[in-house]
């Protein structure tokens, strides 16, 4: 075993933090502890048997804790039933925040499609001209078009002279509309 021994000419050696005027002649120093390591490294003036530096000679001890080595302190595994509620809480969140989303972003945007779509006229064919209109009060006013070619059963109350030419327009969201002469359109039900 390679190892240096203190004499007491060895005050001025070249590694004052590890020879140096505080260890007494005879000490015995492996060869490892001459090598300087980081911060974390073992004392070199640490001894194996725990003796005071004054009791003569002896070896000494290397820390081989699991701090030096690098090793993570290992995690505690959970129940089953533990992991199984967290698993179940998690998802839970997900669907819940998920939901949020989709409410917040596809309620607009299917809205916009809608009407989108209801602004595409697909067809349009003569409603005849206005002979009445008769107003159905309630809850809801709804109002009843009669023309010359038929009677038309409107969404809301509408006014329109009599003898108004009106047509009837069929658009890209199958909803058919109304529409005077200034193209006032009216949804039927």
């Amino acid at each position: 075993m390679n190892t240096y021994t203190t004499t007491s000419t060895d005050l001025e050696s070249p590694h004052p933090e590890i020879c140096g005027p505080h260890l007494p002649p005879g000490y015995v120093i492996p060869r490892e502890a001459l090598n300087l390591q980081g911060p974390g490294a073992a004392s070199p003036t640490q001894r194996v048997d725990g003796a005071s530096p004054d009791s003569g000679p002896s070896r000494f001890a290397t820390d081989t804790s699991a701090a030096q080595t690098g090793t993570p302190p290992s995690a505690r595994k959970l129940p089953l039933f533990e992991r199984l509620q967290k698993s179940v809480l998690i998802g839970f969140i997900l669907v819940v925040s998920g939901t949020v989303l989709l409410a917040f972003v596809g309620v607009p945007l299917l809205l916009y499609w809608s009407e989108g779509r209801q602004q595409i006229v697909r067809s349009v064919q003569p409603g005849g001209h206005v002979i009445s209109v008769t107003l159905s009060q309630g809850f809801f006013t709804r109002s009843l078009v009669q023309t010359d070619l038929g009677f038309y059963a409107m969404t809301e109350g509408v006014s329109l002279p009599k003898g108004a030419a009106v047509s009837l327009e069929l658009r890209a969201s199958s909803q058919r509309f109304l529409c005077d002469e200034q193209h006032r359109c009216t949804e039927l039900l």
